[in-house]
C-alpha cells in the first residue's frame, strides 16, 4: 500500500492555482503603483526624499510576486510528469528497511 502520487498532485492543483492567480494579481498591481511612482502622478502622492525607496521596493516586490508565479507554472507543468509506480516501488523498499532497523517496545 503505497501513496497514490497522481491523486496527490490533483488535490494540489487547487493550490496551485490559487498561488498562480494572486501571484499575476500582486505582481499587476504593484507594478502599476510602481509606474505611478514613477510618473511623479497626483494620485498617489510620494514625498520627493521616499521616492527613490518605494520604486525599489514596489518594483522588487512586483518581481517576487512574478517569481512566485514561475516556480508555481514550473511546478504545475512537471507534476504530470511524476512516475507513481516509481513512488510505491520506493516506499515498499523503504518500508521493508525501516522494519529490519526498527526496534520494538514492548
Amino acid at each position: 500500500m503505497g501513496i497514490n502520487f497522481f491523486v496527490l498532485t490533483q488535490t494540489m492543483g487547487f493550490a496551485a492555482d490559487y498561488c498562480m492567480v494572486l501571484s499575476v494579481l500582486g505582481f499587476l498591481f504593484l507594478a502599476f503603483l510602481g509606474i505611478l511612482v514613477a510618473q511623479n502622478s497626483e494620485t498617489l502622492p510620494v514625498k520627493p526624499k521616499n521616492r527613490t525607496s518605494s520604486l525599489v521596493a514596489l518594483f522588487v516586490s512586483a518581481f517576487l510576486y512574478a517569481v512566485c508565479f514561475g516556480i508555481t507554472y514550473y511546478f504545475k507543468r512537471n507534476a504530470g510528469n511524476a512516475r507513481p509506480e516509481e513512488l510505491n516501488t520506493w516506499l515498499e523498499r523503504n518500508k521493508e528497511r525501516r522494519g529490519r532497523d526498527a526496534v520494538e517496545l514492548r
